[in-house]
């Protein structure tokens, strides 16, 4: 089967995920297209690329390449309008984020011409949109890269370091204050690791944005606290911090569908506290198992004494959560999705 997926946001092929730091849904096309490729198909990328590359047996082309010339399916990343792209037996669109722009007049108009295969990647997320009629699709979860899967059990426990992955817009700063006035006094030698694009760019400058300043300005007041901002890394360089961390602290983010750090983070066997105090918690939900994988907090008060009996020495909480993360949160593979896709359109 002929199959191309249009992604017209930025630039990014089969190499990036390792290169630099990428977003899940960029990554997911990675992942999903190399196995629908492994699987016999013939599968071409369109995106934003300067030039047409062969790797892992996919196809990409640049944005102004001639597209193929007969397609039987089309994957239309988020966009509606992207179906207008080429003419195929069938389509869909990849859903991520919030859905209400298909509301949108335009979007309406686009929706009934094609009358796509709507995938969702989480149940909160095709929950969370009430369309005004009934369109073929499903939830399929993203799978996670093979480079997050290779850690083994072990027994030996890691410095007591926490991480975070949140945009500075979202929760961050409750989690700076908890960890300044209340872990960090029970945890003199614990480190919180920020990894933030937005947040590197403002230390190396001293020149924040003006809507994370706030933040900025956090992180400078808290500067014996063990706080180290990081540019985010590729996925094996992440995979590493992920392994040598001790707990993944994360927000709720309003209107997030998936948690794609957390799935990763989870998968090398990292616990997480999510600092579910605000509620609307469906996403991360979905990716850590409530006291097995890491724990939903629902006040401050257990996040700062969940997190500090992981970060303890000798408490025996990380070996625990960390066994139970490898052995639960690691059994999806893309060729297992790539079969629930073409499940969609047989």
């Amino acid at each position: 089967m002929q199959v191309t997926i249009f992604d017209d946001g930025f630039s990014y092929d089969g190499r990036t995920p390792n290169e630099r730091a990428l977003g899940s849904a960029e990554k997911a096309v990675v992942g999903l297209s190399e196995a629908m490729a492994a699987r016999g198909h013939d599968v071409v990328v369109v995106n934003q690329i300067t030039e047409i590359l062969e790797i892992n047996g996919v196809t990409w082309l640049p944005w102004d390449a001639p597209r193929p010339p007969s397609q039987d399916l089309v994957f239309a990343m988020r966009k509606p309008s992207l179906l207008e792209e080429a003419e195929a037996e069938k389509c869909l669109i990849w859903l991520w984020g919030g859905c209400k722009a298909l509301d949108n007049t335009h979007n309406r108009a686009l929706l009934e011409k094609h009358r796509p295969a709507l995938i969702y990647v989480s149940e909160a997320q095709r929950l969370g949109w009430k369309s005004w009629r009934i369109f073929p699709g499903q939830v399929i979860e993203p799978a996670i890269a093979r480079v997050f899967l290779e850690q083994e059990v072990d027994d030996e426990e890691p410095s007591p370091l926490a991480v975070t992955t949140t945009h500075p817009v979202h929760g961050l700063r409750a989690i700076i204050r908890m960890w300044r006035d209340n872990i960090r006094p029970l945890c003199s030698d614990a480190e919180l690791h920020i990894y933030s694009v937005i947040l590197s760019k403002a230390m190396e400058t001293s020149q924040p944005d003006q809507n994370i300043a706030a933040v900025y300005e956090d992180i400078l007041a808290a500067e014996d606290s063990g706080i180290q901002v990081k540019r985010p890394l590729g996925d094996s360089e992440m995979a590493t911090v992920y392994r040598r961390a001790k707990v993944h602290l994360y927000p709720i983010i309003a209107n997030e569908v998936y948690c794609g750090t957390l799935a990763e983070s989870q998968a090398s066997g990292l616990p997480a506290v999510i600092n579910a105090a605000g509620g609307g918690a469906d996403a991360a939900r979905g990716r850590v198992r409530n006291g097995q994988t890491g724990y939903l907090a629902p006040d401050e008060s257990a996040f700062v004494n969940l997190t500090h009996g992981i970060l303890s020495a000798g408490s025996g909480i990380y070996r625990t959560l960390h066994r139970e993360a490898l052995a639960l949160q690691r059994q999806r593979s893309w060729e297992g999705a790539a079969i629930e896709f073409e499940a969609v359109w047989r």
